[in-house]
């Protein structure tokens, strides 16, 4: 059995997905098998391609990425709040057109432009419903969510722990719920406080201000489903 030591400065406020890649870092750092650290990358990694094609030369660069979370818009490109999961999901995989300042390098066109993102920090709290079950057959066609023919996967995922923040962008405070699959219940651990809830209080991290101090849900982890044969 190894043993991990995680060592954190206290009375600093940590950036929820800050702090999920500092431990994942840290526990990667001490493992002496690389063999069980290459497992975990494995398992815990979503492997995403990016096809890009050029507008005048039609020629296509495909750019493979390895990512722990996906960055989910919360607003349209009308800038309209978007109100459920699968919306942000169908945006996140949404075609989308560079222009402009936007623009890419093209090897054969042989031209490149500079490209400026301006990011403001900001809490969104409006609110963003999401399911406790995930079909990504209903967001993605079976060839872009299981590439590999020879696995059969039925792009079934269930919520296994929502991290909500309350409070403003730069102050607040974080809880995370978390499903058991021992117990098939819902628990709240509140720094040292440790409760069972309901699905009704998972979903008040929904959004909106008036429900539950403020509480908006930073990070969903969905579970993979096992796999049924067909």
């Amino acid at each position: 059995m190894q043993c991990i030591f995680c060592f954190f400065l206290v009375f600093i406020l940590y950036d929820a997905s800050q702090l999920f890649l500092i431990l994942w870092n840290l526990i990667k750092d001490q493992i002496t098998s690389p063999e069980l650290a290459e497992h975990l990358t494995r398992l815990y990694s979503i492997q995403l391609q990016e096809n890009t094609v050029c507008q005048e030369c039609f020629l296509e660069t495909k750019k493979d990425s390895n990512m722990l979370m996906l960055p989910l818009p919360m607003f349209d490109f009308d800038s309209q709040p978007l109100r459920t999961l699968e919306d942000a999901l169908h945006l996140f995989f949404a075609p989308v057109l560079l222009t402009e300042k936007n623009t890419f390098h093209c090897e054969q066109c042989v031209k490149k432009t500079s490209c400026l993102r301006v990011r403001v920090t900001k809490k969104v709290s409006h609110s963003l419903s999401f399911p406790p079950s995930l079909d990504f057959s209903q967001i993605l066609t079976p060839e872009h969510y299981c590439p590999d023919t020879q696995e059969k996967d039925n792009g079934l995922y269930d919520l296994f722990a929502v991290v909500a923040h309350s409070g403003l962008a730069d102050f607040g405070h974080y809880c995370a719920y978390v499903w058991s699959l021992t117990e098939h219940k819902w628990f709240c651990f509140n720094d040292s406080s440790v409760c069972q809830v309901s699905w009704e209080d998972v979903k008040c991290t929904y959004g909106r201000s008036s429900l539950r101090w403020g509480e908006t849900a930073y990070l969903l982890v969905y579970l993979k489903r096992n796999c049924k044969q067909l």
